[in-house]
């Protein structure tokens, strides 16, 4: 999974604007983003933060990153 490629990646930085900036132009103007693991729910309410309604979060546990874990590790993801 190439998490620089989504917009909470760590890697976008400096790029994340002028990547919303050419998708604004063209005629997008909202995004839906996907937390797929704890790491990234942080990211994604940063991101709501700083780009308002125009952004909706979903939050949540990608398959991959769950069979990475152990029990003990999901259960503490979902706050169990």
């Amino acid at each position: 999974m190439d998490r620089d490629r989504k917009l909470t990646g760590p890697g976008l930085g400096p790029k994340r604007d002028t990547q919303l900036s050419e998708a604004r132009a063209v005629g997008i103007g909202a995004w839906v983003q996907g937390g797929m693991e704890p790491e990234d729910w942080d990211r994604q309410v940063a991101l709501k933060e700083k780009l308002g309604p125009s952004v909706v979060l979903t939050f949540g546990l990608h398959p991959w990153w769950v069979a990475r874990q152990t029990q003990e590790g999901v259960e503490q993801a979902h706050g169990i």
